[in-house]
């Protein structure tokens, strides 16, 4: 089974948080306050430029080992069968990895949440004027961005590790 097709119910639930969390920004968008608050010295470029860079070469290196398809891959079905045979199976074992794994994906879920909120609510210029990149939208967003890309890879890579393997069978597929 390829790693770039997409699980329906991992892609559908990934997007349909992003969805719920612009929804969410909007709202804090739309009961916004009259007044601005950005507060000087709260900006983080140096690092977030710093994170870019690193973040491009790791990019780089990822796709160049196992392929543009690695990318998706968290949102794909080898992954969503992984995850349901880890949580499904018994064995020795399988409780270790079962708590190791219940906080990264709380973090992916709340990720694409995240995600979401900012596109909306980084309209209101309360939002991003104390972000590590405000006080512009796009700057917000570029910063806010690369947490998520960091964060999000990161606990993709550790999933990867702390997953059951699926042997590939057709009844796996989810």
């Amino acid at each position: 089974m390829p790693a770039w097709r997409l699980s329906r119910v991992v892609a559908g639930t990934a997007g349909g948080l992003a969805l719920a969390g612009s929804v969410f920004g909007g709202a804090i968008y739309l009961y916004r306050g009259p007044e601005l608050g950005p507060v000087p010295g709260t900006y983080a470029w140096l690092p977030h430029l710093f994170l870019t860079a690193v973040g491009a070469l790791v990019l780089l290196l990822v796709v160049r080992r196992r392929g543009a398809s690695t990318l998706v891959a968290p949102l794909g079905r080898r992954a969503a069968a992984r995850l349901a045979v880890t949580f499904r199976a018994g064995g020795r074992g399988r409780m270790l990895r079962r708590v190791a794994a219940v906080p990264l994906v709380a973090i992916m879920l709340f990720s694409c949440w995240r995600a979401g909120v900012q596109v909306t609510a980084g309209l209101d210029p309360n939002f991003t004027g104390n972000a590590w990149g405000g006080p512009t939208y796009i700057g917000a967003m570029f910063c806010h961005y690369v947490d998520l890309a960091w964060i999000v890879g990161v606990s993709a890579a550790l999933l990867n590790l702390l997953l059951v393997p699926t042997a590939p069978r057709a009844g796996l597929e989810v």
